[in-house]
């Protein structure tokens, strides 16, 4: 009988050690501090005259990138579809071309009112013509969440009208990447801004891919 009590005493102490040893493991292991890290506020850009200059030309030439005001004639379902040329500009010093994303200065979106119901803006690309060999133009997308990338980039939206962005225009699967579409609610009147991010890919999934973005404005979106 003694043997019995001590075999069953000896159990429940290595159950109450195992429970003890479990709760232990819970707790939150402390980390090491990460380092400080050193800031100089401090940078190795050299803002010479020259620089300036082309800055200021920069600026001058910077409203070029929009096109004229965009008023929606809605198709079916509401959609307001905006088509994007993409052209190619060469740089004068070293020949190469750059891509250039031509979106309105302000997408209009007429009778708004709290009872309207929501609309789609669709921005299409047009590939610059003729099209380089082994080169695409595509809003940017991210393979680790397919669709659903920020092609387009909202900056300001005081009222939070646009909302659900995606690769492509909605009738298509898998979307079509020189597409992207987002949902207006149209209820309030208000502008929102937004930068696109188009992309070109030269010789894609070979050794040679080249990936470069196209240049874009900040242009806006007007519920009127």
């Amino acid at each position: 009988m003694n043997r019995l009590q001590g075999t069953l005493a000896i159990c429940a102490l290595a159950v109450l050690s195992g429970g003890a040893a479990k709760g232990e493991s819970n707790k939150p292991v402390k980390r090491a501090k990460a380092p400080a890290i050193v800031y100089t506020g401090k940078s190795d850009v050299k803002v010479t005259d020259e620089l300036l200059k082309r800055l200021q030309q920069f600026m001058l030439l910077r409203s070029v990138l929009l096109t004229a005001p965009h008023s929606c004639t809605y198709q079916a379902g509401g959609v307001c579809l905006v088509e994007v040329p993409i052209i190619l500009v060469p740089d004068p010093g070293s020949g190469e071309m750059y891509c250039v994303g031509l979106f309105p200065e302000e997408i209009s979106l007429s009778s708004t009112t709290t009872l309207n119901p929501e609309k789609t803006i669709v921005w299409s690309l047009i590939p610059p013509s003729p099209l380089p060999a082994g080169a695409t133009f595509t809003f940017f997308d991210d393979k680790a969440t397919v669709g659903k990338a920020p092609g387009v980039i909202v900056l300001r939206d005081s009222n939070k009208q646009l909302h659900d962005g995606a690769l492509g225009d909605g009738t298509s699967n898998p979307p079509d990447p020189t597409k992207y579409q987002i949902k207006n609610k149209h209820k309030m009147l208000n502008k929102a801004v937004y930068i696109p991010v188009v992309v070109r890919t030269d010789n894609a999934g070979t050794a040679s891919e080249k990936v470069s973005v196209c240049g874009t404005p900040d242009p806006r979106i007007a519920n009127d």
